[in-house]
């Protein structure tokens, strides 16, 4: 593209991202200073150790082909909590520093204070004075809680420690917890796991400083109200923290949620400018609490989880049907285990597949006998045929023009003729995927 556009305007500038699955650098291939690159590194902080390799890798890659190079990070991560990556920024900073880095565009940050105060210092101070140590940094922030200063240095530098000495938890749990995407994804579900990486009983810990902060600064009204503000920030984890424990247990009931959630907005109500986000990634949509703190649609004494490990297999050649996969009884004991909460291609199933079909059977109770019954799936990507017991109980066929985005929504279908209280029954799923991935990517469960 620079060459075809250069022989029109000779100082023509390109600009590209690097970004994703394609933020590797180019090997051997030599560019024009005219030709800028935003490199934007992994997102998942806490660096472990081979996060730290590659992303220091790719910086010097592309500085290798030079390239003007531009620094384009995603700092959206850490929810409320005391998520403290100050050393990790530093250091990635530096090194696109050291690779000539021209401009900065930061995607974020959350500018959640209370929790997250010296990383948000350190990364806009840095762009007035990159030449100050981390270390000068971090004393130029704690100095403005004067008489308090050591003890909120301790503080922050309690939650420092414990996110470097837990960087593989920070990157395994959300493979593990994240239930719409099962990676780190900027932390946009970080609700659906924070009290696993932030129980509460670890954030209380948090008090010993604070309470020695307070002490220190009682003298001083104005430093004492900067440590007040910490305080509100822990205490507003803590409720956080508390109530994603809550609603990620399946067991508790509606009311036990409800109580835990309105706490949370009622602190909120009260909480100083600036505490947390309130217009952030916490609160939009699909992403952490809105996905992550919800009420039972319906009693959990009234559904029958099913097992996300089905027998699964690709049907390149759309044979299914005459090879008996919808049967009860096939054989499927060939057949490879796959997952229904994530998409194929997050398996070993690949892509390139239209058709693929998934089995499982499960016991419904006998004391279900006579109720109505529906199948709820959590998402299906993109169309699906259900089969119960070798009868085909519903259809779905996805249609972009009338609403492109089904696959993003939960489906349910009426199933009661089908499913035999006090039986084992067999259920088979044929999909079909058009566009993009693909699957069952939600559980599935009787209701």
């Amino acid at each position: 593209l620079y060459d075809l556009a250069s022989k029109t305007d000779p100082s023509v500038r390109v600009f590209g991202y690097a970004y994703a699955n394609y933020k590797n650098a180019p090997r051997g291939v030599i560019l024009p200073e005219n030709v800028n690159i935003s490199y934007v590194p992994d997102s998942d902080h806490p660096f472990d150790e081979a996060t730290r390799k590659r992303v220091i890798g790719g910086i010097k890659g592309w500085q290798k082909t030079g390239c003007t190079l531009n620094y384009r990070p995603n700092l959206l991560d850490g929810y409320t909590m005391p998520h403290e990556i100050s050393t990790d920024y530093y250091t990635e900073f530096q090194e696109m520093r050291k690779a000539r880095m021209k401009r900065i565009d930061v995607d974020g940050p959350n500018p959640t204070f209370g929790t997250q105060g010296p990383f948000l210092y350190i990364l806009c101070r840095m762009m007035v004075r990159p030449d100050m140590s981390l270390d000068a940094l971090m004393d130029e922030y704690c100095s403005a809680f004067g008489p308090a200063k050591d003890a909120v240095r301790d503080y922050w530098g309690f939650w420092a420690r414990y996110v470097i000495e837990h960087a593989k938890e920070f990157h395994e749990i959300p493979v593990e917890h994240n239930k719409l995407f099962h990676c780190v994804h900027y932390g946009f579900q970080y609700a659906f796991y924070a009290h696993m990486l932030f129980p509460e009983k670890l954030l209380k810990e948090g008090f010993r400083y604070l309470n020695l902060a307070k002490e220190l600064a009682k003298g001083s009204p104005e430093h004492l109200k900067r440590v007040e503000f910490l305080v509100a920030g822990l205490e507003h984890a803590i409720l956080c923290s508390r109530t994603c424990a809550v609603c990620a247990d399946e067991s508790t009931r509606n009311p036990e949620r409800q109580a835990a959630i309105d706490a949370v907005h009622a602190f909120r109500k009260t909480a100083p400018k600036w505490l947390f986000n309130p217009k952030g990634y916490a609160l939009r949509p699909w992403f952490n609490e809105p996905a992550a703190w919800k009420l039972h649609e319906i009693d959990p004494e009234r559904v029958v989880k099913i097992p996300v490990k089905w027998k699964v297999k690709t049907d390149p050649d759309d044979k299914g049907i005459s090879l008996g996969y919808d049967k009860a009884d096939f054989d499927d004991t060939k057949w490879e285990w796959g997952l229904t909460d994530r998409y194929l291609e997050m398996q070993q199933f690949g892509s390139g597949y239209v058709h693929a079909w998934y089995r499982t059977a499960i016991d419904v109770p006998a004391k279900f006998e006579g109720c109505k019954t529906k199948i709820w799936f959590g998402r299906v990507d993109e169309s699906c045929r259900v089969f119960i017991n070798g009868r085909e109980a519903a259809s779905f066929k996805w249609n972009p023009r009338k609403d492109f985005n089904t696959m993003n929504y939960p489906m349910s279908v009426d199933v009661t003729g089908f499913i035999k209280a006090g039986e084992r029954n067999v259920i088979s799923v044929k999909l079909t995927n058009q566009s993009g991935s693909g699957g069952l990517w939600q559980p599935v469960e009787l209701r």
